[in-house]
């Protein structure tokens, strides 16, 4: 009995398909090999890839503390901007004394307005910076009407 070609182009549409969901199958668990398992030992080099220092705003509490702390350990030198000085301080003694790398703290509250970044310009102004990290957030005063104060509220 011979086959007819209709039944020959399908499938060969079949084995296509099948080619194809395999092969996506087998690339995404190579980028999974290569993301989770040889990334601790083959990691790109960021510092040569984007220049010697990271700037971090927010960066003494949570998420930016954390970007701020991996990029030291990842050898970047770090720029930490936040509003409170003292904690600025201690989180740049804590990225000094564990990743043995420079830091910068510039005491800035983002609600300045535009008179800020004329300081920010002037402390960067040298600096080769490679990685900027927005972490900050803005905290405003509102006046609340129904109860006749003000109140902060988070802005992100």
């Amino acid at each position: 009995m011979e086959e007819s070609p209709l039944y020959r182009w399908l499938h060969l549409l079949g084995l296509l398909a099948l080619s194809y969901l395999v092969l996506k199958q087998v690339w995404t668990l190579l980028i999974g090999i290569k993301t989770h398992i040889l990334s601790r030992w083959w990691r790109t080099n960021l510092k040569k890839k984007y220049g010697g220092w990271a700037v971090v705003t927010g960066a003494t509490d949570g998420i930016g503390k954390a970007y701020a702390m991996e990029l030291a350990r990842r050898g970047f030198d770090v720029v930490l901007i936040s509003r409170n000085v003292e904690k600025l301080q201690k989180v740049a003694q804590e990225i000094e004394k564990q990743s043995r790398r420079q830091t910068k703290i510039i005491q800035l509250d983002f609600t300045g307005g535009s008179e800020i970044y004329p300081k920010v310009e002037k402390a960067l102004k040298d600096l080769d910076i490679g990685i900027l990290v927005c972490s900050a957030t803005l905290r405003v005063h509102q006046h609340d009407p129904q109860h006749g104060h003000q109140h902060s509220g988070e802005d992100q």
